[in-house]
């Protein structure tokens, strides 16, 4: 169960050949589908995600087939385990490319603003994050341990009142 889906853009860098963007813009639109994504999944321990943006690369237009440059995200991804304090695994870095479409076949610089290259590579991030944690599912099973314990409540004792009947 995700219990924080944390993205930081601190240290990012804007690769060659890329338009510029600011980075909590990448931040604004790279968490909530993270966060949209990752709710979805139930459990009995909470799991904290962090993606750190490393680098982008939102395309410029270029001329079809000549130089025609692609979009791309860099992003790093940790896991913690709420319970231990501890990182479930190493650090996983992740590159996006931007998906082949109609779109984008000549690269999404020519028919995107950057608006539309940023949403369509945070959505492959998310996916892609997704991939790698489900790829590695065994390491989010419950333990026994963690399942609350419900004690029925203590039933109590009722002692009969015998009262004497005087004779008569």
């Amino acid at each position: 169960k995700l219990g924080y889906a944390i993205v930081v853009t601190k240290n990012v860098q804007k690769g060659p050949l890329s338009r510029s963007i600011d980075p909590a813009e990448i931040k604004a639109v790279l968490q909530p589908k993270l966060e949209t994504a990752l709710r979805r999944y139930q459990g009995t321990r909470l799991y904290h995600v962090a993606v750190a943006v490393d680098a982008y690369i939102l395309a410029v237009p270029g001329i079809p087939l000549v130089a025609s440059p692609k979009s791309a995200l860099i992003i790093s991804v940790d896991v913690w385990d709420d319970k231990k304090q501890a990182k479930v695994m190493d650090r996983k870095q992740i590159t996006v490319m931007e998906a082949i479409s109609g779109k984008s076949f000549f690269g999404s610089g020519l028919t995107q603003n950057k608006e539309q290259q940023l949403a369509s590579l945070t959505t492959s991030a998310v996916k892609l994050v997704e991939k790698w944690l489900r790829k590695n599912e065994a390491l989010f099973k419950s333990d026994p341990a963690d399942t609350p314990v419900v004690t029925p409540p203590e039933t109590p004792v009722v002692t009969p009142v015998v009262k004497a009947v005087p004779k008569t």
